[in-house]
């Protein structure tokens, strides 16, 4: 009887185990499922921080942008009456403190340089802010491996131009008026056969 017992003590253990899997829906070697989440879990949580540094990137690039143009906004007075040589680098300075505030990365990982250029044409007066930020990314040996530089250079330019109808006529008078004492219009008249 007692081997008839252990047969029977078996059989229901055999019987036991398989109602437990047959009720989750779950097969012996389950350990598929082990190996598929081993190789699809790496790709999802890199394609996710990917997009979440990649964002970051991208917020850093407008606020950089934002912030010149703001401040190419509130210098668009001087264009107009021209600006002091020396204030440009205290500007520039003001410039590069906001960007620090704002900026995402922090002082450490992050580093400005800001120039502003005024141009007094003749046509027209332009002043253009620009301004550049070197980023050191975290994970920067693994970003450099996928092929993408750390530091990142990031890049924006803000201008404003001023050409007013009134100040251009009096350039064009000029022009012609230098024309005209330089012998230039009677050489083209003669070139182009006109009396």
């Amino acid at each position: 009887m007692r081997a008839v017992g252990k047969v029977m003590l078996k059989s229901k253990a055999n019987t036991w185990s398989s109602n437990i899997y047959s009720g989750l829906n779950i097969k012996k070697d389950s350990g598929n499922a082990t190996v598929e989440m081993a190789i699809v879990f790496p790709i999802a949580l890199f394609s996710i921080l990917a997009l979440i540094l990649y964002s970051i990137i991208c917020y850093q690039k407008l606020s950089l942008n934002s912030t010149l143009n703001s401040y190419t906004e509130k210098l668009a007075p001087f264009v107009t009456n021209g600006i002091d040589e020396n204030k440009l680098a205290t500007l520039e300075e003001a410039i590069i403190n906001e960007l620090e505030r704002t900026s995402v990365f922090g002082k450490n990982r992050c580093q400005f340089k800001v120039s502003i250029n005024y141009e007094n044409g003749i046509l027209s007066k332009k002043l253009s802010v620009v301004g550049e930020a070197l980023v050191t990314l975290p994970f920067g040996r693994w970003i450099e491996a996928i092929g993408i530089s750390n530091p990142l250079r990031i890049n924006a330019r803000s201008e404003i131009k001023e050409g007013s109808a009134k100040a251009f006529i009096n350039n064009i008078d000029l022009l012609l008026d230098i024309a005209k004492r330089s012998g230039l219009e009677t050489e083209e008249k003669e070139l182009s056969g006109e009396d």
